[in-house]
């Protein structure tokens, strides 16, 4: 009888896999918006649930082994044969496990507390972030949009750098016990090493399924998005990749909504960048058909050529998104330009009662942007810069191109 049964696991917990990390984010080559939409998914209330799940798990395992307790001490007093010796030996290691299954569970409990709690922290900060970089192009004159849209990317770059080293401070709490013998005699091998980026590893902070050949959220094009050499050579499938920077990738850039004098019908700006230049440029939301308005102002800080053909002319790009051309000032002096109306533009009023000023629902007015305008240009807006959104719900991403850059 003796034969075919294991010898017992020593007690404590056992040896855990070693963590190797053959890559590591850089985040300096994301931006505000794609920083949010790693941390948003996160430290939702199934994280929490998962945390009291292992809680409850150790607890269990804990009265369990109380109640085991005190059944060995039963069958001991009752029957005393080698048989019994040998039973009992399998009753300890029952009840061994018992404990290092609990403690095991209690830990990473803990463990997963602390990831959950960074990654709450990292949300909570940079969910107000979101929202200065959705209104710098309201906020800030032109000259300064580049900057506090560098501000803005410093910061975030900090808060996911701070829940990085809290996450990898973590992680060695993680444990998990060790697999049952087999009869056959085999054991847990155990103690190997583990990446958690390559095939089987986890999920991490960013959303990142290591099943997939991609991150959802992809870096800025033409930035490196990791730390340790180019992502073209590493072969873990979890690792982001380099994204060339060439017409019809989502680049950096702030939105423009409605009323705005250099895009009055809403409007994008596009961050310097590579595959941009030195200098940012507007690109106005194409108008619904029949909709006459004003022009756009061309701040004097937008001084990068639209050229994008030979002999120096412009051309219109697809979706009919065509850059303002980068020539003019923008509103000095005591010039109001597009934010005011003329004294001869003739304004609706309701007939047949006090004259009465409002703008109906479906109007497209530059000065007073209607509902239905400010949802149009959201939608616009999301298709054109995060087009990855709309592919991670429904697998199909959106394809935009914004211009073709002379070099």
């Amino acid at each position: 009888m003796s034969d075919v049964i294991n010898p017992p696991r020593q007690g404590g917990i056992p040896e855990q896999p070693k963590w190797t990390m053959s890559w590591c984010p850089r985040w300096a080559s994301f931006d505000v918006p794609r920083l949010w939409d790693m941390v948003e998914p996160e430290a939702k209330w199934s994280a929490y649930e998962q945390i009291n799940g292992f809680m409850v798990l150790a607890d269990l395992l804990l009265q369990h082994h109380i109640l085991w307790q005190g059944r060995r001490g039963l069958i001991a007093q009752a029957w005393q044969s080698p048989a019994a010796e040998q039973f009992l030996l399998r009753l300890d290691v029952y009840g061994n496990d018992m404990l290092i299954d609990s403690e095991c569970a209690r830990q990473t409990a803990h463990a997963l507390n602390s990831t959950v709690t960074a990654l709450s922290k990292a949300r909570e900060q940079i969910a107000p972030l979101v929202s200065q970089w959705n209104t710098v192009t309201k906020d800030w004159i032109p000259e300064w949009w580049d900057n506090a849209a560098g501000e803005l990317n410093n910061e975030a770059r900090k808060i996911m750098v701070e829940a990085d080293q809290a996450i990898a401070a973590a992680r060695p709490s993680f444990s998990a016990p060790g697999v049952l013998p087999s009869p056959t005699g085999s054991t847990d091998p155990g103690g190997g090493p583990i990446d958690p980026g390559g095939p089987g590893g986890s999920q991490g902070a960013s959303g990142a399924s290591s099943s997939t050949s991609s991150w959802r959220v992809p870096p800025v094009p033409g930035h490196e998005p990791l730390v340790g050499g180019p992502s073209s050579l590493l072969a873990t499938s979890g690792a982001p990749r380099l994204v060339s920077a060439v017409p019809g990738q989502p680049v950096s850039m702030l939105p423009i909504a409605p009323g705005s004098p250099y895009a009055p019908f809403g409007g994008a700006y596009i961050l310097p960048g590579p595959g941009v230049g030195a200098g940012g440029y507007v690109v106005p939301m194409p108008r619904s058909p029949g909709v006459v308005g004003q022009q756009p102002m061309v701040p004097r800080a937008l001084t990068t050529p639209m050229t994008t053909g030979g002999g120096g002319a412009s051309t219109m790009q697809p979706g009919g998104m065509m850059p303002v051309p980068m020539s003019g000032s923008g509103p000095s002096g005591g010039s109001h330009g597009a934010l005011y109306r003329r004294p001869n533009v003739a304004w609706q009023a309701g007939k047949g009662v006090p004259p009465i000023i409002r703008v109906e629902e479906g109007d497209f007015v530059p000065d007073q942007p209607s509902p239905k305008q400010e949802e149009e240009f959201r939608d616009w807006f999301t298709e054109l810069a995060y087009p990855w959104r709309a592919e991670f719900k429904t697998g199909g991403g959106a394809q935009v191109t914004i211009r073709t850059v002379a070099q």
